[in-house]
């Protein structure tokens, strides 16, 4: 088998997940309405579906070239299974809830760090973009820490988590864009 349909078999595997994982989800969602457990599973999926596109637009692509690792699975579908878990324990456990949605950012991280680790690439800036992931995890972190309501009563700890995932994902896909187009740029001038 080429290395390209290892790859490619790899990321199906890894699609079917996605897949099981966000459709599992979906039925959790309750009827729309304004309710806390409706944003909330919105929120969740908002979350896993900006995790999939993240994966097919920049991990994927290392995939195709051959340099998967079985680590990389599992930490993938760890990713996932934190994810899986945040969205089952919420609403009734908030603690669970924050535990798990911070260990799926926390796990993006590590996966991040192998995954250039094992490329001996730990200074390069697509592994420092991944700082960002600490955002919302922290956030997670003191809200469980910190609060003494839950968060499912408390409408200023919902917006600080909404917000610094906002703006993790700002921050991150914002270094990516200006990073990728200023290696267009040297590309197209000939300097590397």
């Amino acid at each position: 088998m080429a290395e390209s349909q290892k790859g490619g078999t790899r990321v199906a595997f890894v699609d079917f997940i996605y897949a099981i994982v966000v459709g599992t989800a979906f039925a959790l969602v309750p009827p729309v309405d304004l309710s806390v457990r409706f944003f909330g599973m919105l929120f969740l999926i908002l979350v896993v579906l900006e995790d999939f596109y993240l994966y097919h637009t920049q991990i994927a692509v290392y995939a195709d070239q051959g340099v998967p690792s079985f680590s990389a699975l599992v930490f993938e579908i760890f990713i996932l299974l934190a994810w899986y878990l945040a969205a089952m324990s919420f609403p009734d456990k908030s603690r669970a809830f924050l535990i798990c949605l911070s260990g799926f950012f926390v796990l993006k991280w590590f996966a991040g760090f192998a995954h250039f680790a094992s490329l001996g690439q730990l200074g390069d800036w697509r592994f420092h973009r991944n700082h960002c992931f600490f955002f919302p995890a922290l956030i997670a972190i003191m809200i469980l820490f910190f609060g003494e309501q839950s968060i499912i009563t408390s409408s200023k700890k919902w917006i600080s988590l909404v917000v610094g995932w906002l703006i993790q994902v700002s921050a991150w896909w914002t270094i990516t864009r200006l990073m990728e187009r200023k290696q267009q740029i040297r590309t197209n001038n000939g300097i590397e």
